[in-house]
């Protein structure tokens, strides 16, 4: 809030318009009884350096500073020249502040966001067809500004791809050939040869063997696919689902026994280790085949106690015992590799 003066005085001022912007320093005469009038304040302001300016805040009486954007130059995509005219002016979203360079009379500038360009008063479409800028405040955004290569248009035909011009013979009609040996023929302009396919027809197949194309080219392989093969570290068995090679890991060998070792170029089995799973094998079917025997025990056990019956009982007991030796005569242990 501005104070009023008890004396009649000359005041040192500085001023400022509506926006708080400095607009210089001077005198006011104040007589007593009154105060400073409106846009000017006793707390001078002094720009710090050449190309800074005051901005008075009257809310808390404090000057701030920035910069002095009056004469700042800028474009428009076009090249049109702009100055900023008040201190705290801005450039617009669409201004260029990269100046741009010349041009004749017969170009036309264009800036991309990035850079300047001078332009023919023509340009192209992906295809290299010609269009004329004209008075176009902007180039569509598929117009190509870079001049077509000369090309046979009877038998050629050009392409803008990857910001570069490529230029294709026209092979509608011609075969090439699908991974699979499929033979397929082009049917569009601009034809590029699809990755695993090839210009030359598949080769004749060979008993256990396959092609595949590699970087466009038939490469002969062998042929194990759907066949068995086992890991020689574990004896697992898969099934070979690619071409090629067995791989050094795996054979077409199968192991005999589930205590097979691979030694030597070959499946040799572990005499211990096979003893000690047909003895957990015999232990396995013999449990299982004793339930009988326990239910033959079982019977007679509740023959003599509900209905007196020895003899039956004891027939049963008979069935048991049978049917124990069987099962051991069947299932006997077997040899140690030590004996």
């Amino acid at each position: 809030m501005r104070e009023f003066y008890k004396t009649t005085q000359v005041i040192n001022v500085s001023f400022f318009n509506a926006n708080g912007i400095w607009e210089g320093n001077g005198e006011e005469s104040v007589a007593a009884g009154t105060k400073l009038p409106p846009y000017c304040t006793d707390i001078l302001y002094t720009p710090s350096n050449e190309g800074k300016w005051g901005v008075f805040n009257s809310e808390n009486g404090k000057w701030s500073e920035i910069n002095d954007m009056r004469g700042t130059p800028f474009w428009d995509i076009q090249g049109n020249s702009y100055v900023i005219q008040v201190v705290n002016g801005d450039i617009p979203d669409w201004g260029v502040t990269i100046a741009p360079p010349k041009c004749e009379a017969n170009e036309a500038l264009r800036f991309d966001g990035n850079a300047w360009h001078v332009l023919t008063n023509i340009f192209w479409n992906e295809h290299g067809y010609e269009f004329p800028i004209g008075d176009a405040i902007e180039l569509p955004e598929w117009a190509i500004t870079t001049q077509p290569p000369i090309y046979d248009s009877k038998n050629q035909t050009i392409l803008f791809k990857d910001n570069k011009w490529l230029t294709y013979d026209i092979l509608i009609g011609t075969p090439y050939y699908m991974e699979n040996g499929e033979k397929v023929y082009v049917t569009d302009i601009n034809f590029e040869l699809p990755q695993n396919c090839s210009w030359n027809p598949k080769p004749e197949i060979v008993k256990g063997f396959d092609f595949v194309l590699i970087d466009g080219d038939w490469v002969q392989k062998e042929d194990h696919r759907d066949k068995p093969i086992w890991e020689k570290a574990t004896g697992t068995r898969f099934i070979m689902g690619v071409l090629g090679e067995i791989p050094d890991e795996y054979t077409l060998e199968q192991p005999q026994t589930q205590c097979d070792e691979w030694i030597n170029g070959k499946w040799i089995t572990n005499d211990q280790k096979y003893y000690e799973l047909q003895i957990q094998e015999v232990e396995s079917t013999r449990r299982a085949l004793y339930t009988n025997v326990d239910a033959l025990r079982n019977e007679a056990a509740m023959i003599r106690l509900t209905e007196g019956d020895e003899a039956k009982a004891l027939d049963y007991e008979q069935q048991a015992k049978d049917l124990y030796l069987k099962i051991r005569d069947e299932n006997p242990w077997p040899i140690s590799p030590s004996e």
